[in-house]
């Protein structure tokens, strides 16, 4: 079972597939593809020049090239010669893969008449479109501008013909994404689990969504970018300052769980002493805080109260980042 899930997480199977039809692809084809995608980019900067070029007719030159890059990419969807099917070739280095001379371009006319109508069709916007690029390819019809129509469409014919033969490439990196997506969803759920056991086990803080009141309330704060978001709240400087909540009814607690302000003056809350109350008049201390810290679980017995009171037995400021109690 645990090995299911792993393999479905990690996607093992898919991926291992996936990238030994890659390292097929790429020992077979990977050359001509290379070459064919240089020579789509080259009619590109013809056809739309960065800079000035040379006087002279560009048309003949681009379709000129654009018939070998066709040509080449067309020869990537055919099988590689002699490889069996499902038998991966030998992966070439990095080294090789750069050093390997590119494959001189096939016969553009014999190529085209081998390769399935389906794998033209799928390169080509509908019928009309792939009829336009096999009369402009095959100069049965000669645009008049590197910018013409039919010069547009069959730049675009080789591109969608490269993106299909990218394909074995696309599925490896779609197949890691999944991975990392689903590694991501299986931590978020182990952390709402542990979120649970967490809460099944230390019980539910029933201090959220309750009201509280303060000793005082420090007037800078509206202008302190470090209480907005950051403090619970934030007292003057007075003797025993405090903050008391209010449950609305009575709870029986056993913790309270206090984050001192993390920023700077941690020692102001310093000695923290809670107490609790069921009237508001009478409280009772159940723990007392006198080194610094930065959290403070406090543990008691099970005790029945309404009020929880948290206050600096000195003169001091009180700010804190966040109370819960359970």
């Amino acid at each position: 079972m645990v090995k299911k899930a792993l393999d479905w997480i990690f996607v093992t199977d898919a991926l291992r597939a996936a990238r030994r039809q890659f390292r097929e692809d790429e020992a077979a084809r990977g050359a001509a593809l290379q070459q064919a995608r240089l020579l789509g980019e080259i009619a590109g900067r013809i056809a739309e020049p960065a800079e000035p070029l040379p006087p002279g007719d560009r048309v003949p030159v681009i379709l000129g090239v654009l018939r070998d890059g066709v040509a080449l990419a067309l020869t990537t969807t055919k099988p590689a010669e002699g490889a069996a099917p499902g038998v991966a070739a030998e992966k070439p280095g990095a080294s090789e893969v750069a050093a390997s001379p590119a494959p001189p371009p096939p016969e553009l006319g014999k190529i085209w008449d081998a390769t399935p109508e389906a794998v033209l069709q799928a390169a080509a916007e509908d019928a009309a479109d792939l009829r336009t690029v096999k009369e402009t390819l095959f100069a049965q019809s000669t645009p008049a501008a590197p910018d013409a129509p039919a010069v547009t469409r069959t730049r675009a014919f080789l591109d969608r013909l490269l993106w299909n033969a990218d394909a074995p490439r696309r599925r490896v990196e779609a197949l890691l994404i999944q991975r990392w997506l689903r590694v991501l969803g299986a931590l978020v759920v182990l952390a709402l689990l542990g979120l649970g056991i967490r809460v099944a086990t230390h019980g539910k803080n029933v201090l959220e969504g309750k009201p509280f009141s303060v000793s005082s309330s420090w007037s800078g704060c509206s202008t302190d970018p470090s209480c907005d978001g950051v403090l619970l709240f934030h007292t003057n400087n007075e003797n025993e300052p405090w903050v008391i909540f209010d449950l609305q009814a009575p709870k029986t607690l056993h913790e309270i769980d206090v984050t001192n302000r993390i920023d700077s003056y941690q020692e102001r809350a310093i000695p923290l002493v809670a107490e609790l109350s069921t009237d508001r008049q009478h409280w009772k201390e159940v723990g007392r805080r006198t080194e610094g810290f930065t959290t403070w679980t406090l543990t008691f017995p099970p005790t029945t109260a309404r009020y929880l009171k948290l206050k600096v037995a000195r003169v001091s400021t009180l700010h804190l980042k966040a109370v819960e109690a359970r």
